[in-house]
């Protein structure tokens, strides 16, 4: 019985070891560490998305792609590869980024390294202090005027009832701004259709009206589902 102790004890050892080894395998090799914000929680207003890397990169040879391109700018600080996105993204659609060359100050190298996000609709309350932070400081400096109204910071805004978000058209300075409403309709509702609808609009110029904007402004696209 001692006997096995001791050998479970030993391989345990082993095992703790081993894997002490592979971290610190792991921690030389110059790799991607991870993504802010992460991958899963991008939203279709994100500003800028930070690759964090192993080692400290240098500037040289650096390329990097994206399908959709969405990419505005990019830039090397310290660990970071700082990539400027041109927002609001598509929700639902699939965008793949890849890292054709990133190279360490030690000389190694990273290439054609592919990751994918899907842009979640998110509202601005919800998202990272510091995703909020940066969205104000841009608004006025580097966005078309569609974006800096006041409007996008409170939507997509969803209830039982309907969904109400933001359609931009056009590029630049000739970005429009549209309201995109989708009423659903319960069976109850459907017997009396034109009055549920109606209630439904008054309940959207209500909120747009809650923030002390006129909804009269805005040109509002309405589907009945």
């Amino acid at each position: 019985m001692k006997s096995k102790v001791r050998l479970l004890a030993v391989l345990g050892v082993i095992m703790v070891g081993g894997l002490s080894i592979l971290s610190t395998i792991r921690s030389a090799r110059f790799h991607v560490a991870g993504f802010d914000p992460s991958l899963k929680t991008v939203a279709t207003f994100t500003p800028s998305l930070t690759v964090h890397f192993s080692k400290p990169l240098t500037k040289n040879g650096l390329e990097i792609a994206m399908s959709p391109n969405a990419i505005k700018s990019y830039d090397i600080s310290g660990k970071d590869l700082v990539v400027k996105l041109t927002y609001p993204m598509q929700a639902k659609t699939k965008y793949r980024f890849t890292i054709k060359s990133v190279a360490a100050e030690s000389g190694a190298t990273i290439k054609n390294y592919t990751a994918s996000f899907t842009p979640k609709d998110m509202p601005y309350e919800s998202l990272p202090a510091g995703q909020q932070k940066e969205l104000f400081n841009n608004q006025d400096k580097d966005q078309p005027a569609a974006l800096s109204d006041p409007i996008i910071t409170h939507l997509p805004y969803h209830t039982l009832g309907f969904t109400l978000s933001a359609l931009l058209s056009g590029q630049g300075a000739n970005q429009k701004l549209t309201l995109d409403a989708e009423i659903t309709l319960s069976h109850a509702e459907m017997s009396d259709e034109a009055n549920a609808v109606a209630q439904y609009k008054q309940q959207i110029t209500d909120y747009i009206s809650s923030f002390g904007l006129d909804p009269s402004k805005y040109t509002i696209n309405y589907t009945v589902q």
